[in-house]
């Protein structure tokens, strides 16, 4: 036999074992199952007018899926840093508003009665401004449901979704945290179509000129801004530096002072809510700073909660201060609208925090630990 011949009957032998171990995905094929998949929530519309139903972004309850198929039960956590009440109601009203008016986004959390819910709201709302936010919680006999409602504008045309809301979870399990998804609502323009005058803000104008007649007012505001400056003023200089000298009154008694002295300037009563706020958490950071050891006076809210875990902090109201220190940074830096019946809880607070704290020991060193 020639070599030629040879080479073409190994060829025709060696073709049929190819084909033969390739594997077949016809009719009697072996695969794998695939994966089940988790079960999405139930979503529930609930309708805010007559004869129609809203999105579930805008208006919907759910009931959250159980975390694993062993433990059904609902409110169980997702994982150590997750989650879920046993219903959420959410509701954006009106669903469609005019640039700048004013709208109210509810949101209701049903959660075992062991459990406080409090809202982180986020520092970049993004097209939406935070006006005002109320929180109110009922208890019932193996439950609770806290209620938060914040006011808020949209500041752009066409449909926007409201962000994420992210809620700290406390309770006897551990802290933990909720994400609610955002709502959505349709901006609006503030002209309005079948109104003839509105045609009239399309013209550039020339400026238009007026008397003042008075500078009272100018007065009267330029006398406010002092007074609220030397109140913040006032509460730094309540407490000693890092490098400076213990004063002669314990830190009990100093912090009971500043908080008479914020109360006796009125600041709420003149409409300076935000002026009071900053000038209550100045006090409050400058004795946490100089009970527990911690920087709290330069420090933002999570760090000095964070710095606060690593110390021993017998009888803290952990919870309430937390909840304090995020609603301080909403009247601070988002201008959230506050009535003087909450500045009045929140000085009420200060002055509880103070009573429930143990005082510092006899003697001690004013040393503060190494700044991380």
């Amino acid at each position: 036999m020639t070599p030629s011949a040879l080479l073409v009957l190994l060829t025709f032998t060696a073709t049929p074992a190819a084909r033969s171990s390739t594997p077949s995905h016809g009719a009697g094929a072996v695969t794998s199952p695939a994966a089940p998949a988790l079960a999405p929530p139930v979503f529930s519309s609930r309708s805010t007018s007559a004869g129609a139903a809203p999105s579930p972004a805008t208006s919907a309850s759910f009931n959250a899926p159980p975390a694993t198929q062993t433990s059904p039960g609902a409110g169980a956590a997702i994982s150590p840093a997750e989650t879920r009440p046993l219903e959420v109601h959410a509701n954006a009203t009106p669903e469609r508003v005019r640039l700048g008016e004013p709208f109210v986004y509810e949101i209701a959390l049903r959660h075992p009665k062991a459990q406080r819910y409090d809202l982180r709201l986020p520092e970049d709302l993004g097209v939406f401004g935070a006006l005002s936010m109320e929180r109110h919680r009922e208890d019932g006999a193996d439950d609770a449901t806290t209620t938060f409602k914040l006011k808020l504008a949209v500041y752009e045309l066409g449909a926007q979704k409201l962000p994420d809301l992210t809620f700290d979870v406390a309770g006897p399990a551990g802290d933990a945290r909720y994400v609610l998804p955002g709502a959505q609502v349709e901006g609006l323009s503030s002209l309005k179509p079948d109104d003839p005058k509105s045609a009239e803000l399309l013209d550039i104008r020339a400026p238009v000129g007026f008397e003042v007649r008075t500078y009272r007012l100018v007065a009267w505001l330029l006398a406010l801004a002092a007074l609220a400056a030397a109140s913040v003023v006032l509460a730094r200089r309540l407490w000693p530096t890092l490098r400076g000298a213990r004063p002669a009154l314990p830190l009990d008694a100093r912090t009971r002072e500043a908080l008479d002295a914020l109360e006796g300037q009125g600041l709420p009563q003149l409409g300076l809510t935000r002026e009071f706020y900053f000038a209550l958490s100045e006090i409050v950071r400058g004795y946490l700073g100089e009970r527990y050891g911690i920087e709290a006076l330069e420090s933002t809210s999570a760090e000095v909660l964070e710095r606060l875990r690593r110390v021993d902090t017998p009888g803290l109201p952990f919870a309430d201060l937390t909840h304090f220190l995020r609603e301080a940074d909403l009247v601070k830096f988002a201008r959230a609208a506050t009535e003087p019946d909450r500045c009045a809880e929140a000085l009420a607070f200060a002055r509880r925090l103070v009573d429930v704290t143990p005082p510092l020991p006899a003697g001690a060193p004013d040393a503060r630990p190494a700044l991380s």
